[in-house]
């Protein structure tokens, strides 16, 4: 199978045990780590995380936001250099997913980007809900990334979460979504500001072009009510199983144009019953 890559920002002030349960999901899902942080945070984080491979990132967040916060920016750079498929997504999210389901996904979207919205809990997944508003990684294919331009929105902060598949729809890239449950996060505190929000929502804006005059927090945040629907209007679902091959066989030809179909060991109580009520079909049958 292709190699795939989990990017995010590991961040010493968030629970290690939820970092370390996402990390180990995500390698359970057939993915490798990458954890992108200034220079001045990889040695401690390192120290605590050792399997885990750092990308050093100088130009964070920091002159917004007074930490260093990695841009997603720098996680599209990587993804254009790697060539590779790449899952961005926030430190404390747990994958429900096995390699081939993930893989899946991946030959689903490869066209575009696929959306996860996540599923939070307070300790029990059985209890899980779908976050209304949430969407917290990411799948895409670096060779998609070339050409986005730059912004200081990241993880960690709000707004990046919705600028990321708004780029991608703007190029009128499709847009996938996994609303089943795969994606879970554990209830925590919030740890961002409304004057952060507000900033980034701005900075958003400079992309979208959907304020106006009036940039007041309330009009952000009805922005941000029209840019979630928006999103909701234009995705397109992936189912959680694959599709049976009857269904697809049915559904994939039933136009009216004459076709050909070659059946090895039929069957006529079988499958050879239904594959001859294809419209204008010609089945030759080998038992």
């Amino acid at each position: 199978m292709e190699s795939m890559f989990a990017l995010t920002s590991l961040s010493a002030g968030h629970t290690t045990e939820l970092q370390r349960a996402a990390l180990a999901s995500w390698r359970a899902a057939g993915l490798s780590p990458r954890s992108f942080n200034h220079p001045s945070e990889i040695a401690a984080l390192a120290a605590t995380y050792s399997d885990v491979i750092f990308v050093p990132v100088e130009k964070t967040g920091a002159a917004w936001f007074g930490k260093h916060y990695t841009p997603i920016k720098a996680m599209l750079n990587w993804a254009v250099s790697a060539d590779a498929p790449v899952l961005i997504l926030n430190s404390d999210i747990e994958l429900s997913m096995t390699p081939a389901e993930l893989q899946r996904v991946r030959l689903l979207s490869d066209d575009g980007i696929c959306c996860f919205w996540r599923y939070n809990h307070g300790g029990d997944r059985q209890l899980a809900v779908i976050e209304a508003c949430g969407i917290d990684a990411f799948l895409l294919h670096g060779r998609h990334a070339r050409g986005i331009p730059d912004s200081f929105l990241s993880m960690g902060q709000p707004w990046w979460d919705y600028w990321l598949p708004f780029m991608f729809v703007a190029r009128d890239l499709p847009m996938r979504a996994v609303e089943f449950p795969a994606a879970f996060h554990r209830n925590h505190a919030q740890r961002w500001s409304w004057d952060g929000w507000h900033r980034c929502a701005l900075e958003f804006d400079r992309f979208a072009r959907k304020l106006g005059e009036d940039r007041s927090i309330g009009a952000c945040q009805q922005m941000a009510f029209t840019v979630l629907a928006d999103l909701h209007q234009k995705k397109q679902p992936i189912s959680q199983h694959p599709e049976g091959i009857r269904s697809w066989v049915e559904r994939r030809f039933a136009n009216h144009r004459s076709k050909i179909f070659l059946e090895l060991g039929a069957h006529p109580r079988t499958t050879t019953t239904w594959v001859a009520r294809v419209p204008r079909v010609a089945v030759l049958a080998f038992v």
